[in-house]
């Protein structure tokens, strides 16, 4: 249950960050003089979840098609290699 509940919250961060770009956006081409903003400005604003979610999606495969349970759970996040520290900060939840 633990893992869902970070998952959870994980993508409640991203719909955060999207819904602060939407304002942002709204904000710039509502403003007298409008400027909109760029593409990068959306790369960079979402760049960490571009990093944790394939990762993430890689070990919940492992997790579902190994059958990893309970204590096991434990184990394996804190035996899994990260080597990136947003990643691990998304693991250690």
């Amino acid at each position: 249950m633990a893992v869902a509940f970070a998952i959870q919250d994980l993508l409640q961060e991203y719909e955060d960050a999207v819904t602060e770009l939407e304002e942002l956006y709204n904000r710039s081409v509502s403003d007298v003089t409008p400027s909109p903003l760029s593409y990068n400005s959306f790369i960079i604003h979402l760049k960490s979840y571009d990093v944790i979610f394939p990762h993430l999606y890689r070990m919940l495969l492992q997790i579902e098609e190994e059958n990893i349970t309970g204590c096991q759970l434990i184990d394996y996040f804190t035996k899994c290699p990260i080597g990136n520290p947003i990643l691990q900060e998304a693991v250690n939840r």
